[in-house]
């Protein structure tokens, strides 16, 4: 089963599906471009990751 069978599963809704899935898109493509494993994430990377998101958050049109 894979990770979008088991959201169905689960009975999450599509709406949410589609959230987690283009969030696991959106990190897989973050660690392609660092050149990193899923197996190598330490707590640096992870904390690379979340200042990236945060950036991207402040460039986001209407940012409160």
């Amino acid at each position: 089963m894979n990770y979008t069978e088991y959201l169905h599963h689960e009975n999450y809704s599509t709406t949410t599906i589609v959230h987690y899935t283009n969030r696991i898109t959106e990190f897989t493509k973050w660690l392609k471009k660092h050149k990193v494993t899923a197996s190598e994430i330490d707590y640096k990377t992870c904390m690379k990751y979340i200042k990236y998101l945060q950036q991207k958050k402040d460039q986001t049109p209407n940012h409160q």
